[in-house]
């Protein structure tokens, strides 16, 4: 094994203390698009640089997450090390942390680091976790912001592992938050297909054979990655009259390191269910685009309660949705034919069982005092008058509705019980009518 002291690759950074290739919100910045593998030697304004051994603050060098290494750079003597590293957020030197990197203190007084796609993998998935944590990250919007750019980060990191092959080559591996497959094809290859790529919770059918024959150098690679908690980044838009759950973990498919990336055959995606499918719903295969889900260019091929079948015509970021409509609200009904239909709904009859069931100690509904009683019969009420009755007619039709029903039930009454339902049905009336005005 070549020694890194002599074989790495030169990271410079001309200005500000820090290897940055993208901004982020117009100012700060980012290393998501270096592509990460190997050994690197760090270089600022032409002196050898190494990554800081005390915590830095927030925002320092230009970005947003400084990264540092508790334990200290190794000696010559010591040979390659493995050092965890931490990043400043949040006003917690490791709020981003811990991540092992290899590291090697070399003749020269310089320090070379192994920064390794897995590594730098965990770094990314294991942010999207603490974004998840943030109060800071609830809005929509930010979240599939921060959702779009581990996608892009992850997608890049992925395409370094693809290797050139003369017959086929598989790579695979498990993060806590992501699974990856990659499969490549060369020009000599013997497989009439390639195996379908498989996750926990999802799997992946494709002509990757017939994609690298359309391909010049006959080659083609495919990735497949599964997402664990990207669903809660990438959230769909959800109305009062529709309800949009997702079924399924956010998976994605690119062809990475291939000219011609025109799909041969539709591509079958099998997806585990995650949540209790709801009959009443319906399923639906969904790619995200930029800042939503949609439908376009994918279709249910089958499903049962367990797991739902899916054919696209195009590679992109996918999930299984389910679509359904809120319970109907009985209380609206009732608005939307209130004139008609008030009496009816409200019967004087209705109110007055009511206020039986719950003042009358004859039933063993024991609440307390009589003042107990009168209270919750008015809140009652007033949970069952909407917002939008609020008028004085109507709190006034509904008080003549609730004395005539007071006048047919005092004739099974004692005078007591008569004078008390007299004082429920004044606090009840004095408090519509409050509230009526307060309208």
């Amino acid at each position: 094994m070549s020694d890194p002291c002599y074989n790495y690759t030169e990271l410079v950074n001309h200005g500000e203390p820090s290897i940055n290739t993208h901004y982020i919100h117009e100012y700060h910045k980012c290393d998501t698009n270096v592509t990460w593998s190997g050994w690197y030697r760090l270089f600022i304004n032409g002196l050898n640089a190494h990554i800081s051994e005390k915590c830095i603050t927030t925002y320092g060098c230009g970005t947003h997450v400084t990264l540092w290494i508790p334990d200290g750079h190794p000696k010559v003597e010591d040979g390659v090390v493995t050092r965890d590293v931490c990043g400043h957020w949040n006003n917690y030197c490791c709020y981003h942390g811990s991540y092992p990197i290899k590291v090697k203190a070399c003749p020269g007084n310089y320090d070379v680091y192994e920064l390794t796609v897995k590594n730098i993998l965990t770094m990314v998935v294991n942010t999207l976790e603490r974004i998840l944590e943030s109060s800071s990250a609830a809005n929509p919007n930010e979240l599939a912001y921060y959702g779009n750019r581990v996608l892009k980060a992850n997608e890049k990191l992925i395409s370094t592992l693809v290797k050139s092959t003369d017959t086929s080559d598989r790579v695979s591996f498990t993060l806590a938050a992501v699974e990856v497959e990659i499969f490549m094809v060369g020009p000599l290859v013997t497989l009439e297909k390639i195996p379908r790529l498989n996750t926990t919770n999802s799997s992946m059918d494709i002509d990757l054979i017939g994609i690298a024959k359309n391909n010049d150098e006959r080659s083609a690679a495919v990735a497949f990655m599964s997402y664990n908690t990207m669903e809660n980044l990438l959230k769909p838009d959800t109305s009062e009259d529709i309800v949009k759950t997702m079924m399924s973990t956010v998976i994605s498919a690119t062809l990475p390191k291939t000219t011609n990336t025109k799909l041969t055959k539709p591509v079958i995606f099998t997806f585990r269910h995650i949540r209790e499918f709801d009959p009443s719903g319906s399923l639906s295969c969904v790619y995200w685009n930029i800042s939503e889900w949609i439908v376009d260019g994918c279709s249910v091929l089958e499903t049962n309660s367990s797991y739902t079948v899916c054919s696209c015509v195009h590679l992109s970021t996918f999930a299984l949705m389910q679509v359904s409509s809120h319970p109907p609200k009985v209380i609206t009904e009732a608005q939307d034919r209130f004139d008609t239909m008030f009496s009816d709904i409200f019967s004087s009859e209705l109110l007055t069982s009511v206020d039986f069931c719950v003042c009358d100690r004859g039933t063993g509904v024991q609440f307390g005092p009589v003042d107990h009683c009168h209270l919750l019969s008015s809140e009652l009420l007033s949970a069952l008058v909407p917002e939008s009755y609020g008028s004085k007619q109507a709190a006034l039709s509904l008080t003549h509705s609730l004395e005539a029903g007071r006048r047919r039930a005092m004739s099974e009454q004692t005078v007591q019980e008569a004078m008390a339902e007299q004082i429920v049905q004044e606090a009840m009336a004095e408090q519509i009518v409050q509230e009526a005005m307060a309208d």
